[in-house]
């Protein structure tokens, strides 16, 4: 069937609407990030809007993108396509768009075995998995070969930053409307949401470069759009949404409630213990211990710092400053540490708990001790510590025997202040990703500084003096 015109005006949802006129209209913002949980109604939105980017822009090539080609065929193309489709022949008469046609022209086709879509003003849009090509040793050539104006990443957190970085040097595309007016390329990600390390996370809401950590030049130009199913319910099923509220809490929180975090089930630490802790004067005593990493770098195990406090044999975590970097660095947060505990004391009236910082020997780098020089002559600070020559053993067996067993009887207790920084969904991931025999990629250097701070908790030692102790920290600041 033939026609003079073919709508695009399908119906949206108050949510897709807001979005359209927060983020999709104007030329500000050009990076956007669509997240949030199942069926919520963002990869929708985000089809549409590639598609009548393509009608508007006559030439404009667009690109539709995912980690694997299979995963884009049984999602977007059998699913998502032919959802859009249909709204589209609902509003146009009964008439698909394969049938539409416009002066004279197809609408648009699709190449099958391409994956190409083509409309009748030229614009195309390709759909490429990073493994699109069979046989190719470098799957990313091909799709790096073209400039686009409009490119769409599902799933984008299951690629690693550097793909999503080699797609950005493509979005260079120059092409205008029917008024000559020049368009804007853009790029559009749709994602559940996982931990706050996450690179969608550090880009679209701490406005931080994934890789150099250094603030976004153009902050403004990236945003952000929380959907949620029931703001879609008017295509979804009550048993639906019900299904969703009966999932684990990690598939709740991702596919339900579409937020950040870590919160899932673990094998060994089969949750966290999480509360409020604003009372410092009831601390007996309070132990912040180092697990050091002896190897320095972003791709290295973490250096931790913990800060743990007993009272009546339950062990509270109060801060936890970890990073992978360099033994200089590793000074900073100790000193953050000790600043933060020295800062609460300072509100207690009357007793106080003492408060020790403990390295572990073992793991020690060979510039601590001029690292350790070197950061309290620039900053002008003390950082007393001892150093820790236990011989721990297997590090699976001990954490398993200590902590567990705390954590099961509610005596281990993480503060809430933990989850205010960004380390806070790396905490979580290293207690309850804890596993005998865990992958090369995984780090438990979170759980091991915990469990030194509560070793020495649990030993009756004599200390030095309180005031000893606070003439050395009245200097830190």
């Amino acid at each position: 069937m033939r026609t003079k015109a073919y709508s695009l005006n399908v119906s949206l949802t108050d949510k897709q609407k807001a979005v359209q006129a927060a983020l999709f209209v104007g030329v500000i913002v050009k990076f956007i990030c669509l997240y949030g949980g199942s069926r919520s109604g963002k990869t929708f939105y985000a089809f549409l809007w590639i598609v009548k980017r393509a009608i508007i822009y006559p030439g404009s090539y667009g690109l539709v993108f995912r980690k694997t080609l299979s995963s884009l065929k049984i999602g977007m193309l059998n699913q998502t396509m032919p959802a859009l489709w249909r709204e589209f022949a609902k509003i146009n008469g009964g008439v698909h768009p394969y049938d539409a046609s416009v002066g004279g022209v197809p609408f648009v086709t699709f190449n099958k075995s391409e994956n190409i879509l083509t409309f009748f003003n030229g614009s195309k849009i390709f759909f490429y998995g990073a493994a699109a090509t069979m046989g190719d040793e470098d799957s990313m050539t091909k799709i790096l070969s073209s400039e686009y104006f409009s490119i769409l990443v599902e799933e984008g957190n299951e690629n690693d930053y550097k793909v999503i970085e080699k797609l950005f040097t493509r979005l260079t595309q120059v092409v205008y409307d029917s008024d000559g007016v020049k368009g804007m390329p853009k790029f559009v990600t749709t994602l559940n949401p996982t931990v706050f390390e996450a690179w969608d996370y550090v880009m679209f809401n701490k406005k931080l470069n994934p890789s150099s950590r250094e603030p976004l030049n153009d902050p403004e130009r990236y945003a952000t759009a929380h959907f949620r199913p029931t703001d879609n319910m008017q295509h979804l099923s009550d048993d639906y949404i019900a299904t969703l509220k009966n999932l684990s809490p990690r598939d709740r929180q991702r596919f339900l409630e579409g937020e950040y975090g870590a919160n899932f089930d673990g094998e060994i630490f089969k949750h966290l213990n999480w509360l409020d802790v604003l009372d410092w004067s009831v601390f007996e005593k309070i132990v912040i211990y180092v697990d050091p990493s002896y190897k320095s770098g972003p791709k290295n195990d973490y250096k931790s710092v913990a800060t743990v406090g007993i009272c009546q044999g339950s062990f509270y975590v109060l801060d936890i400053n970890a990073a992978q970097c360099t033994t200089y660095v590793m000074m900073e947060l100790i000193h953050e540490a000790q600043s933060y505990a020295e800062s609460n004391l300072e509100q207690v009236k009357g007793h106080r708990a003492i408060v020790e910082t403990w390295i572990e020997n073992q793991g020690i780098a060979d510039d601590f001790t001029k690292a350790h020089d070197e950061y309290c002559a620039q900053n002008g600070c003390a950082i007393p510590y001892r150093l820790d020559n236990t011989n721990k053993g297997d590090k699976f067996m001990r954490i398993e025997s200590l902590l567990v067993p705390l954590n099961e009887n509610y005596k281990l207790i993480f503060s809430n202040h933990i989850k205010e920084k960004m380390i806070s969904s790396q905490v979580e991931v290293q207690f309850l990703n804890f596993a005998k025999n865990m992958p090369k990629d995984m780090h438990d250097d979170i759980p091991d500084s915990v469990h030194g701070a509560v070793m020495k908790l649990s030993q009756k030692t004599n200390v030095i003096h309180m005031s000893d102790v606070y003439i050395a920290k009245r200097t830190w600041r």
